[in-house]
């Protein structure tokens, strides 16, 4: 997977134990949170680009070498949307528009309103779950 631009836009992910525990935690407070919109994170934005990097390590994969510029990459998926519609696919594009305005724009949020609410931390760090990771792939 190529990098979008600068790879320097921050991004927040979340390792999946704390999205499995974040879930529980909002089943257990639907009585005070309902209707409230909330999001979930690990509250560590990194440059989308050190993330992709770090994950494909851990993954026992290549580093993402390619750089695309932003312009050629939002185009390319729009073209290949229209592509794909017109085969007979049952799965997503390999590239969309979307995904590339994903892969390309700094997107991260507060966390406080949602640990406060859901009385809930993220317990695995992303350099813990980085490791977690890796440790999966070299069973």
């Amino acid at each position: 997977m190529p990098v979008l631009g600068s790879g320097a836009p921050l991004v927040d992910a979340l390792f999946v134990d704390n999205a499995v525990e974040a879930i529980v935690a909002a089943v257990e407070a639907v009585d005070s949170t309902h209707g409230e919109s909330l999001v979930v994170t690990n509250g560590q934005p990194r440059p989308i680009g050190e993330l992709m990097s770090r994950i494909a390590i851990a993954g026992g994969a290549q580093v993402p070498k390619l750089r695309i510029p932003v312009g050629p990459a939002l185009a390319a998926g729009s073209v290949v949307e229209k592509v794909w519609e017109l085969g007979e696919h049952d799965d997503e594009p390999p590239l969309t528009r979307f995904l590339a305005e994903q892969l390309s724009t700094a997107h991260w949020f507060d966390q406080r309103r949602t640990q406060e609410v859901l009385r809930w931390k993220p317990r695995v760090s992303i350099e813990e779950g980085l490791e977690l990771l890796a440790a999966h792939y070299a069973q």
